[in-house]
């Protein structure tokens, strides 16, 4: 069951990476921006151009590896699922008190998540002594939010230091409501309670896609957990079925999971329908690869489980270490799209993994004192 979670993670984050390079000039194409749009809720695309570029595109391997680059943003769907499955599993008849808990969950993600802010901020603000006083505070107040992970309250930061983090302050508001969850779970069965997280996570999206994004233009996208609840919730709701059999009607076939997949995509297209579209995708996508990664060769799936148990260090530096890592290759003359565009994901991926597990022998040390 791990393996095969963490081998799913391992393709939500390849495809995440991919999907930050292709935004990159050498690898953008206009078809893929048309795709890249469905990011976020009040993106409502007519269906003929969701269509179309498909058959622009075909003559340029380049622009349809793009256009499958561009539905990467959908990896963070798959991870919030993942996210509630795994910590449910872990969480399950653990009996663990709350302040040991968040305590051990603080000690996983905050130091990575902190050194990976001052690798960006090395990185990208360099030049930080010639900037004049008032910018110097707001990059102060901008990196102690991100810090907290109450960057994506604020919009102007949402995206400041590392766009990638933006993940984490909707995360941590996630972690800080779990164990509250579970209980609920527990209580009231996952049934009552993944209905009830559909609910409201269909009514915040309303509320955003109508109202609160035109003050916060990222508050249905995820600044606000309760836009993305449905999908945290159903990972825990997947997990109570994967440990006890229960719910049953959780585990989505996969006949139904692909054209399910597809209508999550097409309810990007009406206003009506749009706050709908991204728990549709994550759940069916989560379930498309549940059942797929059965199948999966032996050693593909050990190289995806691989990459799924440091995905988090790869997730936190990718897109801070982008850069560099281009200008890397570009220095040694190699001039093939293709071939850059494979080397640059390659050593970010191996990169984040490095760190990931240096994290995790630092940590262990530690812990064992």
């Amino acid at each position: 069951m791990n393996e095969r979670l963490d081998a799913i993670k391992g393709i939500a984050i390849l495809w995440i990476v991919a999907f930050h390079m292709m935004l990159l000039p050498p690898f953008r194409s206009s078809f893929a921006l048309i795709y890249c749009s469905l990011l976020y809720p009040r993106s409502v695309p007519p269906l003929s151009g969701l269509i179309a570029p498909i058959f622009r595109s075909r003559e340029s391997l380049i622009s349809l590896a793009s256009i499958a680059s561009s539905f990467g943003y959908q990896g963070v769907h798959v991870f919030l699922i993942a996210s509630g499955f795994g910590l449910t599993v872990s969480f399950l008849g653990k009996g663990m008190k709350l302040p040991q808990w968040y305590l051990r969950r603080a000690r996983r993600i905050l130091p990575m998540y902190w050194i990976s802010l001052v690798v960006s901020i090395i990185l990208q603000y360099s030049d930080m002594h010639l900037l004049p006083s008032w910018k110097l505070s707001r990059f102060t107040m901008d990196s102690i939010l991100h810090a907290l992970g109450l960057h994506v309250f604020v919009p102007e930061y949402f995206y400041s230091i590392n766009p990638a983090v933006w993940y984490m302050g909707l995360l941590l508001q996630l972690y800080l409501f779990f164990p509250y969850l579970s209980k609920l779970i527990a209580r009231c069965g996952p049934t009552r309670i993944l209905a009830l997280s559909i609910v409201t996570t269909v009514i915040f999206r309303f509320l955003g896609v109508y109202w609160i994004d035109r003050f916060h233009p990222y508050f249905s996208f995820g600044a606000f957990f309760g836009c993305r609840l449905a999908e945290f919730v159903f990972g825990m709701s997947f997990a109570y079925h994967v440990k006890n059999h229960v719910p049953a009607w959780v585990n989505i076939p996969l006949f139904i999971a692909i054209p399910l997949y597809f209508c999550g995509i097409l309810f990007h297209c009406s206003m009506l329908t749009t706050a709908m579209s991204d728990m549709t995708i994550g759940i069916s996508l989560f379930m498309i690869l549940w059942h797929g990664s059965r199948h999966f060769p032996s050693l593909l799936s050990k190289n995806l489980s691989f990459m799924g148990r440091h995905s988090f260090g790869i997730f936190l530096f990718h897109y801070a270490l982008w850069n560099p890592a281009y200008e890397l290759i570009r220095r040694t003359g190699v001039q093939n799209t293709y071939l850059i565009y494979i080397l640059l994901i390659m050593i970010l991926l191996a990169t984040g993994t490095l760190i990931d597990v240096v994290e995790n022998q630092v940590q262990n040390r530690i812990a064992r004192g």
